[in-house]
């Protein structure tokens, strides 16, 4: 089984798990049935990004969810209130401290993310009221504990490595908070101003474009994939309810459904993991009463809205530069190959080197990062124009980092199988060679593409050895 469907089958598996718990507790308790939104939400969340945390982090969680779950059903009720406004100011301030807190590293940033998801819900999409505070509450953390059950059977967590806070100039993560700030406070105004009562498609989409920013370009791409995503999982939707037929079951199953489906896809693109948002977020409305047929231009004109609200913003207010990540992604990517290199030649060449299971580790992570920017660059490469030449070079990179990965699995799995750790002749050569290739980028002697590309066929030619 590959990591991808592994880790969607775990995702699905916690948070079907999650939503099974929550019902039992919400018909013991005759409970508002709007609650399994919160618990399939936060299950679908905390399944996907909690399998790989440490028992911190884990406690965290535990912690965070009923707390801000709590303070977002207060949220909801000034918002539907006289004092929406002042609902309005703590959603925009809570939102945007759960980008802001990532300056903190790591187990920073995954509270962070974990508390954006009851927030977005409960506020956004789940009728629940002020009685309901508490079994909201109850309700997140017995969903977080249940899924965290079902992690650790999945394996013991990777050792954390320590995280290095940001210096020198204004972090990116103070610049996405004050992006995502000013996003939503739009938002908010243009679409109590233009949708009235169906604001919350605006802000909805607006968060979720402007979110994550990493750069221009990917806001842009981010904004089309999720226009297209919720046209096609809303008009989906529209589609299915009629076979629904009113049935309660029926409805969360398929809230389920275009949740777990949005999963299982959202590594093959956005616009997938978008699709099944908009369909779950439909279906969920239908539940509630509202008519997805009469509303779907309304949505649509939302999502345009919300859209354009995030991009302009990432482009104007204190923008990240796109070419400026992929840089730096780049730049951490070479360092964690130079150190996986030296150590594998080390194994190859039959000292007693250092491990290079924690090097690969560092490597295919630093990988993973870039690939996260790449789709903005690569799709700009398609289209003729001044920026093709630019967004070329960086894909080509990306391409390269690819093609040594792949190839350094090879070489690492020869050498792990070999008898007597004795792998075939010329390969700590071979893999010399890439690090010379490697050195000379290293030290500003030639351009990464140019470079990286060498040292990638160097590697594919030590990876085609070890295959004969």
């Amino acid at each position: 089984m590959t990591s991808r469907v592994k880790n969607a089958a775990v995702t699905t598996a916690a948070t079907i798990a999650g939503l099974g718990v929550a019902a039992v507790v919400i018909h013991v308790a005759h409970l508002h049935t709007g609650l399994l939104v919160v618990a399939a939400a936060l299950g679908l969340s905390l399944g996907r990004t909690r399998r790989d945390k440490d028992w911190p982090d884990r406690v965290i969680a535990l912690t965070v969810l009923p707390v801000v779950a709590a303070a977002a059903v207060v949220t909801r009720v000034l918002l539907a209130g006289p004092y929406a406004v002042l609902g309005a100011a703590l959603f925009v301030l809570a939102m945007s401290a759960t980008v802001w807190v990532r300056r903190w590293g790591g187990r920073a940033t995954a509270a962070g993310t974990q508390a954006s998801m009851p927030l977005l819900v409960v506020v956004l999409v789940a009728p629940v009221g002020m009685p309901d505070i508490g079994w909201t509450a109850l309700i997140a953390m017995l969903t977080c504990g249940v899924v965290l059950g079902i992690h650790l059977l999945t394996g013991p967590p990777p050792e954390r490595r320590a995280d290095t806070p940001p210096r020198g100039r204004l972090p990116a993560s103070t610049k996405m908070a004050i992006q995502l700030g000013v996003a939503l406070a739009l938002a908010f105004l243009c679409g109590r101003l233009l949708l009235g009562e169906h604001w919350q498609w605006v802000v909805l989409t607006t968060f979720l474009v402007c979110s994550g920013n990493r750069g221009r370009a990917d806001v842009v791409h981010k904004g089309m994939s999720r226009v297209a995503g919720a046209v096609a999982g809303t008009g989906g939707a529209t589609l299915l309810l009629p076979l629904l037929a009113g049935s309660s079951a029926a409805h969360v199953t398929a809230i389920t459904a275009a949740l777990g489906a949005g999963v299982w896809l959202r590594s093959f693109g956005y616009a997938y993991w978008v699709a099944g948002i908009s369909a779950a977020l439909a279906f969920a409305y239908a539940y509630f009463g509202q008519s997805v047929p009469s509303l779907l231009g309304v949505r649509l004109a939302g999502i345009l809205l919300g859209g354009a609200i995030a991009v302009a913003v990432s482009w104007y207010v204190l923008p990240v530069r796109s070419t400026a990540v992929a840089r730096l992604r780049v730049a951490e990517s070479v360092r964690a190959l130079a150190a996986y290199l030296q150590s594998l030649q080390e194994r190859a060449a039959g000292h007693a080197g250092e491990s290079s299971s924690e090097h690969r580790a560092r490597f295919e992570e630093a990988v993973g990062r870039v690939e996260e920017i790449a789709p903005p660059f690569e799709a700009r490469r398609r289209l003729p124009g001044q920026w093709r030449a630019d967004c070329r070079r960086h894909a080509d990179v990306f391409d390269a980092l690819r093609n040594t990965a792949r190839s350094l699995r090879e070489i690492t799995e020869h050498i792990e199988a070999s008898t007597n750790g004795r792998p075939a002749p010329d390969v700590a050569a071979l893999i010399g060679q890439a690090r010379k290739e490697l050195g000379v980028l290293r030290t500003g002697g030639t351009e990464p593409h140019a470079a990286l590309r060498r040292t990638s066929e160097r590697l594919a030619e030590t990876a085609a050895l070890t295959m004969s």
